[in-house]
């Protein structure tokens, strides 16, 4: 007994023995140093129950018969009260002390756990900070693990926001990379094995591809990603994001178009002017004509057919109005 004592004191845990009557025959240094009770306490008959708070002891007093009754329950949770009344949560161990084939009373060990309540605390509130900020983000969190040949990667999570982006639930990507591909348009895909290089080479990569929505309709996706290595430098998970960038590719594309149609337009109106100083010529040389016709002398007008150049000179009007109205078209155009 001597023996059990001193080595359940070198113990970090609280190590205790009670009675049938559930009063504590034996406490160790830990045990009162961490409850505040004194071995003059346990001459007074302290009672186990007086080291639970009120809320547990109900359950307690029933544990302590179902193990004085032979039952083997395991390991229990606990809120223990301390002299001061302070608490700490416990797990407690405890098996029947049998005498002579007869249970005693039972001893058990109670491990602080605190320490481990403050860190799942910690654990709890920081899952839910980083569950917030992934849900609240419109961009698409996702992470993946890379295939063997490196080829690409199998998405392991992904966000909700998946939903509004693409219709589509994060369960219908998670470990089905078919699904992806069976929705990349196609020029997109057999460019990907190529765009994916430096995410391995160099540890990330940025694509922009066309993915079918839900609905039917294309939508333009921004993906970046980043590769997680493990100690031998082989990527072992992937961390990125998507973005829906359809609304700025459309203003890209329509930018583009109005760049193009400047560019039109001011060739339009280059080609406009050069085609009307040569019309003008034309027209200028019809009048002068007119004027060197009607100054000739009427013996020499004998030789000109009058008709036949007035015909002439007519159709020769003619198209030039029929340029001139073609110029002006392409300046109003412009």
């Amino acid at each position: 007994e001597t023996r059990f004592r001193e080595l359940s004191d070198l113990l970090p845990q609280i190590v205790f023995e009670m009675d049938r009557d559930g009063n504590f025959t034996f406490l160790n240094r830990i045990g009162t140093t961490t409850t505040g009770y004194t071995a003059q306490d346990l001459q007074k008959k302290l009672n186990a129950l007086q080291l639970l708070a009120p809320q547990d002891r109900e359950r307690g007093r029933m544990n302590v018969g179902r193990i004085l009754g032979g039952e083997s329950l395991g390991a229990n949770e606990y809120l223990m009260r301390r002299k001061d009344g302070t608490t700490f949560p416990a797990i407690v161990h405890s098996a029947p002390i049998v005498h002579e084939n007869e249970i005693a009373g039972l001893r058990g060990i109670a491990i602080d756990i605190t320490d481990r309540k403050r860190a799942e605390e910690e654990v709890r509130v920081a899952r839910e900070r980083l569950e917030y900020v992934i849900t609240s983000n419109p961009a698409v969190i996702f992470t993946g693990k890379p295939r063997v040949d490196l080829s690409d990667y199998n998405v392991t999570y992904m966000s909700n926001s998946v939903v509004s982006i693409l219709g589509f639930k994060p369960q219908e990507f998670i470990g089905h990379p078919e699904f992806w591909d069976g929705h990349v348009h196609p020029d997109d895909l057999r460019r990907y094995p190529i765009e994916v290089q430096p995410l391995w080479k160099e540890g990330q990569f940025t694509f922009e591809y066309r993915f079918l929505h839900k609905d039917g309709a294309y939508r333009w996706i921004r993906e970046e990603a980043k590769a997680i290595r493990d100690e031998t430098g082989r990527p072992a998970e992937v961390i990125g994001y998507w973005t829906d960038v359809t609304e700025r590719k459309r203003m890209e594309e329509q930018l583009v178009k109005s760049e193009r149609l400047a560019a039109i337009g001011e060739t339009v109106m280059m080609v406009g002017h050069d085609l009307r100083n040569p019309l003008q010529v034309m027209m200028n040389s019809l009048a002068l004509l007119d004027e060197i016709y009607s100054s000739m002398p009427s013996d020499c007008k004998d030789f000109v057919d009058k008709r036949g150049t007035d015909r002439l000179r007519e159709r020769i009007e003619r198209q030039l109005e029929y340029m001139n109205k073609i110029i002006s078209d392409l300046q109003d155009y412009a």
